[in-house]
């Protein structure tokens, strides 16, 4: 059953991956390859400068995710605050890189934490805290904005639809595991699985890392955008539903599901080379260069790893 699961999604992922592609092409259809790479030349340096600061930014929060985690899951096992960001920096780009974030993220947390001598159960419970955080963020965000300042998503795909119901049931998710948080310290059993609701100081913190989080990646697209194109709350707006849509597709970095979901969702982006340079710009700064450092940054740990065994030797 689960390479029958694993075999479905794979290909569900590469379906959506090549539909997203050929969207995409069809929307791009009346614009310039020369132009688009003249918008990417004329960006100013600052802005793509602030944008690498702001992506470093980002992963470095996502760090604080397993900081709180292992606090939630009580590990006897001391780790300093470094050794918790460097595992994962290199996890969580690849994660985002390669889609299916919990067995490529997973993996390469349990390789890097058994170092430390984390066993697999407290990692995989760590990787399921950070998920969980990743989520509260986007209920938190999602659930205001859809709700309170619903999209309109008109004519896409033939759909016609708002935001706000899915907004009201991310709110109804949130007040639910901050209800269980505070109400239910006992653990509860759901299936195979036994749940432990953390307390409520870590459900806030998990709250304002992830919500963090999601106004820090918002941010850094907003700034390679052309100056006055599109406002800040109406670009953020556009980037929830289309990381949704990222996560829920699980395709490697959300390679063209993000282009084409924005290309839709913003208007007149498409016949737009500066804004297409932007997204350009996004996906080089935002994947590209953090997957860059991180596959450094592991080839330097598992040399000295390497060496440090045969030094013992």
């Amino acid at each position: 059953m689960k390479k029958w699961m694993r075999f479905v999604l794979l290909s569900l992922g590469f379906l959506i991956f090549v539909g997203a592609l050929v969207l995409l092409n069809n929307q791009l259809k009346n614009l310039s390859y020369i132009d688009i790479v003249n918008a990417l030349k004329s960006m100013p340096k600052f802005r793509i400068v602030l944008a690498m600061f702001l992506t470093l930014s980002y992963y470095f929060i996502l760090g604080g995710y397993d900081i709180i985690a292992f606090k939630y899951v009580g590990s006897n096992v001391l780790l300093k605050p470094k050794d918790i960001l460097f595992t994962c920096f290199i996890s969580n780009v690849l994660a985002n890189n390669t889609g299916y974030s919990m067995l490529f993220g997973g993996s390469i947390r349990y390789r890097l934490y058994s170092v430390y001598k984390i066993s697999m159960t407290n990692v995989t419970k760590v990787l399921f805290f950070s998920s969980a955080t990743i989520w509260l963020g986007l209920f938190v965000l999602g659930g205001l904005i859809f709700t309170f300042a619903p999209v309109s998503i008109d004519g896409v795909f033939k759909l016609n639809f708002s935001t706000r119901i899915g907004g009201i049931i991310f709110i109804l998710l949130l007040v639910l595991y901050i209800f269980l948080s505070i109400f239910h310290s006992r653990p509860i059993k759901i299936l195979k699985w036994t749940i432990k609701f953390p307390n409520v100081k870590i459900v806030f913190a998990q709250i304002l890392l992830a919500t963090s989080d999601w106004f820090i990646a918002s941010l850094t697209l907003y700034i390679l955008m052309p100056g006055g194109y599109v406002s800040y709350f109406a670009l953020l707006k556009v980037f929830l539903i289309t990381q949704f849509a990222v996560i829920v597709s699980q395709v490697p970095g959300g390679m063209g599901v993000l282009e084409t979901s924005i290309t839709l969702l913003l208007p007149n982006s498409a016949n737009n080379p500066s804004v297409i340079g932007a997204l350009l710009a996004y996906r080089i700064i935002f994947y590209f260069f953090p997957l860059l450092i991180a596959l450094i940054l592991l080839c330097y740990f598992e040399i000295m790893l390497f060496t440090k065994k045969l030094i013992i030797r």
